[in-house]
């Protein structure tokens, strides 16, 4: 019997987790710095370095860790968890980052 760590899939909850905590202080951070200027694709890179990024781990995981294997789900949490960062920076700052590099 599989213990409730992989009945209710907590390592992707945690990869969710970790990759929207992430994402919401990257953008916010990036925005206090004025890197990302208007009309600057500021989502799509946030979204696509985290395909990348978690990719990587995960292959750095499934090639250097014995017990552990590189799992395509995981990746979509990271991607979903940045997506979420994203639209609570919309909804707490009430725009998207890179407007608030022009403020």
């Amino acid at each position: 019997m599989d213990s409730w760590w992989v009945t209710w899939h907590m390592d992707k909850v945690l990869h969710f987790l970790a990759f929207s905590t992430w994402g919401l202080a990257m953008s916010v951070a990036l925005a206090k710095q004025r890197l990302f200027q208007k009309g600057s694709r500021f989502e799509l890179v946030m979204m696509v370095g985290a395909a990348i990024f978690g990719t990587v781990l995960e292959c750095v995981q499934g090639a250097c860790v014995p017990s552990r294997s590189a799992d395509l789900a995981d990746v979509a949490a990271d991607v979903a968890g940045v997506a979420l960062a994203l639209l609570a920076f919309r909804v707490i700052f009430g725009c998207r980052p890179g407007r608030i590099a022009t403020d």
